[in-house]
Order: C-alpha cells, then structure tokens, then sequence
C-alpha cells in the first residue's frame, strides 16, 4: 500500500517561489509536519512566504502545474519548459543537466536545432511525425512512440505534432516511457533516482492524498516516496527517469 502524501499540493508550483527545490541545500528528510506546514501558511511578511515556499519544497511529492512554465519559439513551432536541473539553469545557454519541455512542430517540414553534447529523447503527444536522420535512419513515430538520438545529428522532420522532450547532458542518462489508465484504474510508482517524475499528458487522476492533477502537471517523485495515480477517467502518463551521475 502506497504511503499517504506529507500535504496537499493543489495548484502549487514550487518553481515560482524562487528558493531551492529539494535537491538543493535541503536533506528532502528534513520535512516539517503538515500542520506545521499549515501554521507557517499564515505568514504575511514575503519574508516568512518565501520561507513557506522553502518548507514545502522539502516535501516528497511536489506536483508541478502549468500555470508558471514559459514558452518560447522555434524555427518551426514552440517549446514550453515544464522542468529544468538545476534550478537556475538556463536552456538558452545550454547550462542544465537535464530538461524536460512539450513542443509543437507548426511546419509541414521542418529541420530540428543543433544541441552540441545533448542527448534527446523525443515522444509524439499528438500527431504523425517522419523522423530523418540524415544518414543514418528515418523513423515514423504515432501517439507515446519514440527515438532517442544525439542532439548533434542532422535532423529533418514531416508532420505537424506536439511532442514531449527530455534532454540529457553532463552525465545525466534517463528514459520514457508511456502508459495508458482506463478510467477506474490505479497506477503505482515508487521513486528510485530522487528524479523521477510522472507527467499526465490527457485525462484527469486522484492522487494517494486526493488531490486531483490534471492534464499537463508534473509530478516529481522524491527518492523512496511512492504515490498511487487513481485515473478518473482515460489517462495517458509518462513517466520520467532520470539518474545524475
């Protein structure tokens, strides 16, 4: 039986509180109670919030939704970040050891940016993509399939889609993976990496402490936390794995 989540975490996105996030600084052991948690909620000096913000970063399963995320173009469409480690990395400056991000492809034919030293895995959300490796191979990707492939490959592409990304470097290795819940149904995860991470990517689902995440939120996993996902009506999920070296 999946333990029960420290808090409820409706609607809120550590990200925009600007501190550390589990990883950084704060032993995610360290957590305060939920009634604690509850009683520094009071706090009116941004002073003390910010401090709020803090404590409920150490939390074990943070859900992470879209309302804070940024999104930017691309030659042929947009992409919008959902994740980035560390925290203050930048993508522009290619400074991270991973991200996570959806993309649209808007072009009929496009070609994909050159990503020195990153490795992409790249999984089909929404239409029909024809993958060209130049020289090497073309692959046909539907809904949840997907390649894995050095970000400094000539690449090509046919077909308007929304995709989903994870990028690697540094070190960092990691996968996806798809699953797909019938309404009624409950998935089990437990977290092995201390980055793993679980994104809905249609329908809506209770978590193991009753918050509702919805479609597009983010859910991170801390190390040996598990977390139950009660579909409440048809989900697609993908799952995240990440493993910093």
């Amino acid at each position: 039986m999946a333990l029960p989540l420290l808090y409820k975490s409706r609607q809120q996105n550590f990200a925009s509180c600007g501190v550390p996030a589990a990883n950084e600084g704060v032993n995610s052991d360290n957590r305060i109670s939920r009634a604690e948690t509850l009683t520094r909620l009071t706090a009116k000096s941004r002073t003390d919030a910010a401090k709020v913000c803090y404590y409920l970063s150490t939390m074990s399963i943070q859900q992470l939704t879209p309302d804070a995320r940024t999104t930017i173009n691309w030659a042929s469409g947009t992409s919008t970040e959902i994740f980035i480690h560390p925290s203050d990395g930048s993508f522009a400056e290619r400074d991270f050891l991973f991200r996570i991000s959806t993309a649209t492809v808007e072009a009929e034919e496009s070609t994909f940016t050159f990503f020195e030293g990153i490795t992409r895995h790249l999984m089909i959300l929404k239409g029909n993509l024809e993958l060209i490796h130049e020289g090497r191979y073309t692959k046909h990707l539907k809904p949840y399939e997907q390649d894995t492939f050095p970000g400094e490959w000539p690449t090509k592409a046919k077909g308007k889609v929304t995709d989903f990304n994870l990028m690697l470097k540094g070190g960092a290795t990691g996968s996806l993976s798809h699953d797909h819940l019938e309404a009624g149904s409950t998935a089990a995860f437990t977290g092995t990496t201390g980055y793993d991470f679980v994104y809905l990517a249609t329908g809506a689902a209770t978590l193991s402490n009753g918050t509702t995440a919805k479609a597009g939120d983010l859910l991170w996993i801390g190390k040996d936390e598990d977390l139950d996902i009660h579909a409440q009506e048809c989900c697609d999920i993908v799952v995240i794995e990440v493993e910093i070296m």
